[in-house]
């Protein structure tokens, strides 16, 4: 459990998914030799580490792993790591270009909003991957009204969601309002300075503050590829390309390269189609 903890921790913290993998693979290893519920233990971690860093096609024997000791006794425990771990499957799915899959992935782990956790804000990850970003904004607002703090086996990703989901849905009054809150879980959640900047870019493009966007934008994906986040960054220099049309033929072409390289299907289709 100490390595899962310690992956978990490097991932969600540092964004540090690199580093976070030696721990995940470690955690897998160990759990050969243990109970069901530690072994899924490792297969989530795996499949976390790799969906970050945008490694999606070897996550399918992890999926598969994990699935297979998901059941009986375990399918109903309500360890976050179990339940996360059907949901992660599911994005790599998602992003990969198979959204029946992903969904059937994702409707074996049913949804508790009386005891939300990173399962139901996966859920709403995934529904704005799915093109619901209503649904995921709702389940988002859920878990943030909750103002959970982060814990050796949970750190919140909820603040994550929300700010996509605002987002996507061009809220910007919502946005705004809820910038403060979002940036101020820096400190457990190292993604969340990226994705504000994304967000609060977009919504400055929205007024026609393009040179205050294009400053954000451009932060933004400095954020990303720091932090190792290849996907989220290839949507930014997208979003950037429309802002600045001199630079726009190689953002797009870079943000091509990266989609092509991640197997992310959907995102190449529409940017190149």
């Amino acid at each position: 459990m100490g390595h899962a903890i310690a992956c978990h921790v490097i991932g969600t913290v540092y964004a540090d998914y690199e580093r976070a993998l030696g721990h995940a693979r470690q955690s897998y290893a160990l759990g050969h030799d243990l109970a069901p519920h530690d072994q899924l233990h490792g297969t989530y971690v795996m499949m976390t580490c790799l969906e970050q860093l945008g490694r999606w096609a070897e996550i399918p024997p992890y999926l598969a792993e994990h699935r297979r000791l998901r059941q009986g006794r375990e399918a109903e425990m309500s360890c976050p790591y179990i339940r996360s771990g059907m949901l992660v499957g599911a994005l790599a799915l998602a992003r990969g270009g198979d959204p029946a899959a992903a969904r059937e992935v994702a409707d074996q782990v049913v949804i508790d909003l009386d005891h939300p956790g990173n399962a139901e804000a996966l859920h709403g990850q995934l529904a704005i991957e799915l093109g619901d970003a209503e649904a995921g904004r709702a389940l988002a607002e859920r878990l943030v009204r909750l103002d959970r703090r982060p814990g050796p086996e949970e750190v919140p990703h909820e603040n994550l969601v929300l700010v996509d989901a605002l987002r996507v849905t061009g809220d910007h009054a919502a946005l705004r309002e809820f910038l403060p809150a979002a940036r101020e879980s820096a400190g457990f959640l190292a993604a969340i300075t990226p994705t504000c900047d994304r967000a609060e870019g977009a919504a400055q493009a929205a007024t026609g503050d393009h040179a205050g966007a294009t400053a954000l934008l451009t932060r933004a994906i400095a954020g990303f590829d720091r932090l190792g986040l290849p996907l989220p960054g290839a949507r930014t220099r997208e979003e950037l390309a429309r802002l600045t049309p001199d630079q726009a033929p190689a953002l797009r072409q870079a943000a091509l390269q990266t989609y092509r390289q991640l197997g992310a299907t959907p995102d190449a289709t529409r940017l190149h189609p």
